[in-house]
């Protein structure tokens, strides 16, 4: 199996960019999103992300 190194992918984000932050400008009227991982890291804050509820 071949591994090839990752790379930056330069999303403007930081580790401590808040859901709102990131969501400001989407419109995810009528989506449906699956989390997973929701026990720890960005799995939790993303269910925090208002609309979420």
């Amino acid at each position: 199996m071949t591994q090839c190194a990752q790379k930056k992918i330069g999303s403007g984000f930081l580790p401590k960019s808040k859901p709102k932050e990131i969501l400001d400008g989407l419109d995810l009227e009528g989506k449906t999103a699956v989390v997973t991982g929701g026990y720890s890291g960005i799995g939790p804050e993303t269910t925090r992300a208002p609309g979420c509820n």
